[in-house]
């Protein structure tokens, strides 16, 4: 049984590494949007789709990833697709991925001996997406095609290689093109220091050790999330008597 003490520093490595990967993102972005109003997040999830590490950046960015992740899978596999390493995928579809068509989510299965650790997942706001409306936020558009481009999942990059012609598909549709591609690297780049940060540390601790500590992490957040619900629960029944 893993020990309290493996536990926290498994803990804090992958919110570090994910922290690490939004410093990446926000300062190799190209619009002012990620760089200045650094309207990203980033995230290190298990091979469950649990999420084990985040940083500090959007609560509904943060919160959608998990299922994000989940449905891009359930997605690929009816497709007969299996990711492998050295891949990653890119989307924007808010039945999939929740959230609107400006927030791209970019995610990559992270292995380690031919063993799937767990996955390195980002979501930035686009400036623009297409659609009928500059910046493609419009109180007008009655259909979500108006909103701009959709993206199913798609992969973006093949043996560690950007695939140009996926990434200017998309950005070809939208009003900054060259923006967009920077932004869509900038993503990029951040997946892989996530894995290669995350791959450093399971090295060191291994497979085994490091998927008790993500079953620990989570564990520790049911609890603490039932331990809170509970004290509210008290609160509000001592509010009502008083």
């Amino acid at each position: 049984m893993i020990d309290k003490l493996a536990v926290e520093v498994a803990k804090h490595t992958l919110i570090y590494i994910s922290e690490e990967m939004g410093v990446a993102l926000r300062k190799s972005a190209y619009s002012p949007n990620i760089r200045e109003r650094a309207d990203h997040s980033c995230a290190v999830l298990d091979q469950a789709a649990g999420t084990i590490g985040q940083a500090e950046h959007i609560p509904v960015h943060i919160g959608s990833l998990p299922l994000g992740l989940r449905n891009t899978l359930r997605y690929l596999e009816n497709k007969g697709i299996k990711p492998r390493s050295g891949e990653m995928y890119y989307l924007n579809d808010p039945y999939i991925a929740g959230t609107h068509l400006n927030d791209i989510t970019v995610l990559r299965p992270v292995f380690l001996e031919d063993r799937l650790v767990g996955y390195t997942v980002n979501k930035a706001h686009h400036v623009d997406v297409g659609g009928v409306t500059p910046a493609s936020i419009g109180t007008e558009a009655t259909n979500l095609t108006q909103e701009g481009v959709v993206i199913e999942p798609t992969k973006i990059v093949e043996s560690n290689q950007l695939l140009e012609t996926a990434a200017q598909k998309f950005a070809s549709k939208t009003r900054m093109p060259g923006v967009v591609l920077g932004d869509l690297r900038a993503q990029v780049a951040a997946n892989l220091l996530g894995d290669r940060r995350l791959v450093e540390f399971v090295s060191k601790i291994g497979v085994d050790t490091f998927t008790e500590a993500c079953a620990a992490i989570l564990d520790q957040t049911y609890r603490l999330l039932w331990l809170n619900m509970k004290r509210c629960q008290r609160e509000n029944s001592l509010a009502r008597i008083s």
